[in-house]
This record gives structure tokens, C-alpha cells and sequence, in this order.
């Protein structure tokens, strides 16, 4: 554990400072250590060296040639540019890695703030209710529940949750997301919000689910999906088998037909240190599979395979995923 109280050098603070990204991003920091990180970022410098290491992302583009093969640089009279030391380069790499994983920071503080239940990520959470109900918490998820006398009120703040109501209750059971509310009609439903808006699946029983301009419920049965973003009407999408919806619960993750850039972004919330799609991949043909949600790097391995896609990886698990192509 480190002492926040110790003095350190400027390299010693750089150091600390990378840890504290580490494990604030890792979503498994615990209160005790949230102390020792405030009452560190208090002294001296050390606020400074954090925001400058958490900002050092936002420079990404002019560090891609870190991360390709390129010739070697001459100089006019055609001898080589003389390389940055291996040491050297390889300490650089390792601090953009460790700023990119800052970039998931702060959010997750935001998120301890605010939720009553959340997982880390990879895990993946059954939670008891205090009416008796079930939730189910994916990879990265957080929930926060107000249970009062008007009303089992649930919001979900980031991620997907999957719901089995206990119905002897007479009040509703709602679960809110980016303005829109999906109310328990006698049944078991996942919510998901995403980058795109919110998806909706029923697998028991039916909901009714109304977005912030619309009024009038839709109603979902077993096996239907809808779909609605903050300002949008909710409109019905295709269906699945029931066996399907919320498949995560068990540990498999399954891609039907999905976007290259979408399949990544499914496998890599199961990852504690993030992937970054490089180029585009909207010409990729879409993919299908079935994977599991404890190997993640194997299934973005199989799917490089799939669609000739290359992965690149730095100090501290980021990876960086790019058309083979790609310039």
C-alpha cells in the first residue's frame, strides 16, 4: 500500500500517479485506499502530476506512430535517425498506457457516487432486492434503487441489468434509463443503456415501456425488444428466442450479425484495461459467434482472425485494434 504521507521525488510521483489511474479505472478500489488517494492528490505537487498524466490521452493523435511499423527516419546525408533509447521508449509507452486507462477514471467515480449497486469490471453480480426481487448486474454496471411507498423505483446508471420481479408487491416496479421507463407487468426483462440509446428485452411476462415524449405505453411480451434514446419515441426492434435475451447471466456472450466496431465494443466490456478501435471498419462484414465472458482476449483474438484485424498491444493490457490495412 502506498503511504500518501512519504515525500517522493518527481519520477516517484509520476509512478504513484500512474497506480492511482490503475486502480481507479479497475473499479475494484476500495474506500480505504479512496482515502489514501485523496489525502495523496492533496500534497504538494501531486494534483498537478495527476491531471497532467490523466491529459496525456487527449494527445493521442500524435503518438500513432508509437504504435506501427515504420521505416527508420534518415537524416539529408542518408544515415539513420538514431532511436529513442529502449528504455526510454519503453517508459513513454507505459505512461501513454497508463493515461489511457485514466480515461475510464473518471467516470467510475461518478458512478461510486451515485449508485447502491455496481460491478467491476468482468464481474458479473446477482443482487437481492429488499421486496424480494432479483437483479442481475453485467460487466461494468451500476443501479441505484429508491423502494418507497409510491413506488419500486430503479435507475440504471451505466451498463445492462437484467430484472425478475416479485409480483405479491402492489406497487410498480420501474426501472428508468435516459428518460424513458420500463414498468413490470408479472415479468423478467433486461434493460441495457448504451452508446446508442437503450434496449429493452422481455423474457417472462410482458412490460410497458414509455420514452420522455411519449406517452402512450408500448407493451412487450416474452421474446420482444424495443429500443429508445434521450428525445426519442420508443420503437419495437426484432426479437430473440427467450433463451437469448440477457444470455450474459451464464457466461456466454452472444454476436448475431453485428458491426465489427459494435463486436469489440460488446467483448471489451469484459476487459479491466480498454481497447481502442483505430480505423474505421464500417466496409467489415458483420459477425456472428458465440463466445465466453471470462476469455475476452481470446474472442477478440478469433475475431482479428474472422476479419483480418490487427491487435496491438501495450504496457498494462490496453490494446489497440486496427484494420490490417489500415495506414
Amino acid at each position: 500500500m502506498i503511504d500518501p504521507q512519504t515525500p517522493m521525488l518527481p519520477d516517484e510521483a509520476g509512478a504513484q500517479a500512474h497506480h492511482w489511474i490503475a486502480r481507479l479505472a479497475s473499479g475494484e478500489i476500495t474506500e480505504t485506499e479512496m482515502a489514501d488517494f485523496r489525502q495523496w492528490r492533496s500534497l504538494s505537487d501531486n494534483e498537478q502530476i495527476f491531471r497532467r498524466e490523466r491529459a496525456l490521452w487527449r494527445r493521442l493523435d500524435g503518438v500513432e506512430g508509437a504504435f506501427s511499423v515504420r521505416a527508420m527516419p534518415r537524416r539529408r546525408n542518408g544515415r539513420p535517425v538514431r532511436r529513442l533509447h529502449f528504455g526510454k521508449r519503453r517508459m513513454l509507452v507505459g505512461a501513454v498506457a497508463a493515461s489511457l486507462i485514466a480515461l475510464m477514471a473518471g467516470p467510475q467515480l461518478a458512478l461510486m457516487m451515485r449508485a447502491d449497486h455496481r460491478t467491476s469490471t468482468g464481474e458479473i453480480r446477482r443482487v437481492a432486492l429488499v421486496d424480494g426481487s432479483e437483479a442481475v448486474l453485467d460487466s461494468g454496471s451500476a443501479i441505484a434503487v429508491d423502494f418507497k411507498a409510491s413506488g419500486r423505483d430503479v435507475t440504471l446508471l451505466a451498463g445492462r441489468a437484467w430484472f425478475n420481479v416479485r409480483h405479491d408487491d402492489a406497487r410498480p416496479f420501474r426501472v428508468a434509463a435516459l428518460g424513458g421507463v420500463t414498468q413490470d407487468i408479472g415479468t423478467a426483462f433486461e434493460v441495457e443503456r448504451g452508446d446508442d440509446g437503450v434496449n429493452v428485452g422481455v423474457t417472462d411476462g410482458s412490460v410497458k415501456l414509455t420514452s420522455s415524449i411519449q406517452g402512450t405505453p408500448l407493451v412487450l411480451k416474452a421474446g420482444q425488444h424495443a429500443h429508445y434514446d434521450s428525445g426519442v419515441a420508443v420503437q419495437q426492434t426484432a426479437g430473440l428466442p427467450t433463451d437469448d435475451i440477457a444470455a450474459w447471466r451464464t457466461g456466454e456472450l452472444l454476436i448475431r450479425d453485428m458491426e465489427v466496431s459494435a463486436a469489440i465494443r460488446a467483448i471489451a466490456r469484459y476487459r479491466k484495461t480498454p481497447v481502442f478501435i483505430w480505423s474505421t471498419m464500417d466496409r467489415l462484414e458483420p459477425v456472428s459467434g458465440t463466445f465466453t465472458t471470462d476469455q475476452p482476449d481470446d474472442a477478440l483474438t478469433t475475431l482479428a482472425q474472422m476479419r483480418g484485424l490487427e491487435i496491438t498491444r501495450l504496457p498494462g493490457g490496453v490494446l489497440f485494434v486496427r484494420g490490417a490495412s489500415a495506414d
